[in-house]
Formats: structure tokens, sequence, C-alpha cells
């Protein structure tokens, strides 16, 4: 079965069944090492230390940021399902120039020889049926918001506080992915029907209050 992990600097990585993964994290830099299969990684934003997927030597380079990387016996593909990747074979016996990913694009990179990255566009459509092997959303119907921000909080490194505990018996739906808590909180504060905003409280809290 899939296997979510979340790595030590709290970037969060799905394994599809069968993938294995080596972290080498170091002072200067966060590295893993992608032996076989595909992972999907949630990456949080380290400037000092840029964050590298090498898959067979094709090396996968983000800073903050989504992206799937598939190692098969021909070819290395990404996909960037948000914000932008650098993909790069800095270990070619042919130096390549590296090739840089934005969301919505992948990049297919032969393994064969030292080529360009083949790089297209791909739809929503497109990356859902290539990411369908992923674990099920986070599904609530009619569930309590203090139930939905427990689930929350036990999966991100990001925590949702409610100000005033009489919140926690608001009713909310929806289909969220597991590992984006601020398109969650953004979906509650803009509810009118909630009458909620939200509060940074340090780099890794937020605390809905009423609004006033």
């Amino acid at each position: 079965m899939n296997e979510r992990l979340a790595l030590p600097d709290g970037s969060r990585v799905e394994l599809k069944d069968g993938t294995q993964l080596v972290v080498q994290y170091s002072e200067t830099e966060r590295r893993v090492k992608l032996t076989g299969g595909e992972a999907h990684f949630s990456v949080w934003k380290d400037k000092a230390r840029p964050f590298v997927v090498d898959a067979a030597g094709v090396e996968v380079r983000a800073v903050g940021t989504a992206f799937n990387v598939r190692l098969d016996p021909r070819d290395v593909q990404v996909i960037v399902t948000e914000g932008r990747v650098q993909v790069e074979q800095p270990a070619a016996a042919v130096p390549v120039a590296p090739a840089y990913v934005s969301v919505g694009q992948q990049a297919v990179v032969a393994l064969a020889q030292p080529v360009a990255p083949t790089i297209s566009g791909v739809t929503n459509e497109d990356i859902a049926r290539e990411l369908a092997w992923q674990a099920p959303r986070l599904e609530f119907n009619e569930t309590p918001l203090a139930d939905a921000v427990a689930e929350f909080n036990r999966l991100n490194r990001h925590q949702i506080e409610l100000g005033d505990p009489a919140l926690g018996a608001l009713r909310i739906g929806g289909t969220f992915r597991p590992d984006n808590v601020e398109a969650f909180i953004r979906m509650l504060a803009a509810e009118p029907a909630f009458g909620l905003r939200a509060e940074p409280a340090g780099e890794n809290r937020t605390v809905l209050r009423r609004a006033r």
C-alpha cells in the first residue's frame, strides 16, 4: 500500500506502493534518493538548503514546491503540481543545460544518453490521471469543524487552533488535499456563512476566530 512520510524538515512525501527512498540531509542541502518507483513531494520552503531528488542521476531541485517523480527503466518523469523546479543531469558525460519546469508542465528525461529534457504542458485531467495512485483526499460531509481541524493537525506541521471552542460545532463539507492546510484555512476564512478570520500566530500556527 502507499505510504506517507514526514521528512525531518517538515516536507512531506507520498510513496507509491513498492517505492524506495533514501534520505540524505546535510547542513547545506536536503537530498533524497529515489531508487525506484514513484513519489510525490510537498517541499517545505528553506532557501538556505535546496531540496534535491536524485533519480538515477537525474536531479530535481526545488526550494518550496510540490512535484511528482517517476523513475522507469528508460526515463524519469517529473510533473510539477505547485511552483517550479530545476531538472538536470550533473553527472552526465556530456554536459546538458538544466531545464526549468513550472506548475502545469511535465519533463521527461531519457536515461540512455544525456539529452535535454522534453517539456510539455499537462492539463488538470492529465495530472489527476497520472497521480491517481495517491491516497484519497480528506472528505468532509457535515463534519464538525473541530474534527476536521484535528485531522489536518494530525497530518501537518502547520497547526490550526480554534480561538473560540464554540467554533468547533460549525459543520463543513468538501474534499481537500491532506497536505494543503493553507487552502483549507483560506476556504474557511472566505466562507461568509462561517464568519471567520484567520490570524497567523507564528511560522507554523494559525488561529481561527470569529470575524468582528
